[in-house]
């Protein structure tokens, strides 16, 4: 009895083996199939192992264990797949853009105007020779015109030239005589009158300027005046009229004279 115990028991570890063996086989495979078919192939298992001879004297010690395998079909579950729905992009109707006559412009009307071009007179050179010193008639000298009447005073002007025209020379260069008459007891200018004399003609007249008896009365124009005068040395840009000594274009060559007065009276 003793001789035999050990091999009996050892069998029996090996067959509790075997079936834990093929427990955890079951246990794996049915991962993969049905949980029912897993339960009836572990129970045949368990009944196999438990099955057989049972003289523990008729076993052998180098009996290799053994393992009924039992074929399983399994019948998978049918899958059913809900199909998604099925979202249809539909496209707009391209709707056709309404056809644009082509319109033409007519391109805008420039007026062009043409800018008057200024052509600027030449300058005359500068001119600067000085001034005139008065002489003749003191300043407040008295004289007299007839109201209807020809006759009456007429003026005369003497002035002393600038050391620069102390002599006969330039026919450009002479002199402008500035005359304002202005009522008396109002001030307010009644007339006036300009004159122009070369320095060669005024040189050739003993630096003397005469202003006619008409030419003054029409200073007083019917009554007391008070009249004005001063000189100005100039330069003509044409020529001087030494027969009318009537104004000409010309330009300063230096300041006017200091301004005198004539104390001009109206008499029947």
């Amino acid at each position: 009895m003793k001789a035999n115990g050990a091999p009996a028991i050892l069998r029996r570890a090996q067959d509790r083996h075997s079936l834990g063996a093929s427990l955890r086989i079951a246990r794996i495979f049915g991962a993969l199939v049905n949980s029912k078919v897993v339960f009836v192939f572990a129970s045949v298992l368990a009944l196999a192992a438990c099955s057989g001879p049972t003289n523990d004297a008729a076993r052998q010690p180098t009996q290799t264990p053994w393992i009924i395998f039992v074929p399983v079909t399994a019948t998978p579950e049918p899958v059913v797949i809900t199909p998604l729905p099925t979202v249809t992009q539909g496209k707009a109707a391209a709707t056709p853009a309404p056809t644009r006559a082509a319109t033409v412009r007519p391109a805008p009307s420039r007026t062009f105007t043409a800018v008057p071009v200024v052509v600027q007179p030449t300058s005359a050179p500068a001119c600067n020779i000085g001034t005139v010193r008065l002489t003749f008639p003191e300043n407040g000298a008295p004289r007299s015109t007839k109201r209807n009447a020809g006759g009456g005073d007429a003026f005369i002007f003497n002035w002393e030239p600038p050391a620069a025209l102390s002599g006969f020379g330039d026919a450009k260069v002479g002199y402008q005589l500035d005359m304002v008459s202005r009522r008396t007891g109002t001030n307010q200018v009644v007339n006036g009158a300009t004159k122009m004399i070369s320095n060669n003609k005024f040189l050739e007249n003993r630096k003397q300027f005469v202003f006619e008896k008409n030419a003054v009365k029409s200073l007083a124009a019917g009554d007391d005046a008070s009249v004005e005068w001063k000189v100005t040395v100039v330069r003509a840009t044409g020529s001087f009229d030494d027969a009318s000594f009537e104004q000409v274009p010309a330009i300063n060559c230096g300041p006017p004279s200091e301004t005198r007065t004539i104390k001009l009276e109206v008499v029947d």
